[in-house]
């Protein structure tokens, strides 16, 4: 059986080293992509990540727009949103493309 992939997606290196140390303890293989459009140009390539672990606020491309165009690609991706202060709209509209948080 192979390890899940998941994909990591923030503009702060520190967390990208955080989560990889903890997800890869727990056996899973981990990406990352230090903004939106790299994470768009990852999930186009095979094989496609089991999840992705989506940052709401970067700069370029913000989480919504990402998880819009991640949708497009693989409206069966799950997506998991991260932002400690998600106003209720924007977390709606996360919901809305079917992310979780």
């Amino acid at each position: 059986m192979s390890r899940p992939i998941v994909l990591v997606v923030d503009d702060e290196p520190e967390i990208l080293r955080q989560a990889r140390s903890l997800l890869q303890e727990k056996a899973c293989c981990v990406e990352t992509a230090s903004g939106g459009h790299q994470a768009i140009e990852r999930v186009r390539r095979d094989p496609v990540p089991d999840l992705v672990l989506l940052d709401m606020v970067m700069p370029e491309i913000d989480g919504l727009k990402t998880l819009e165009r991640l949708r497009e690609l693989q409206p069966l991706l799950r997506v998991i949103i991260m932002c400690p202060d998600l106003d209720q709209s924007r977390a709606i509209e996360a919901m809305r493309l079917g992310a979780r948080y």
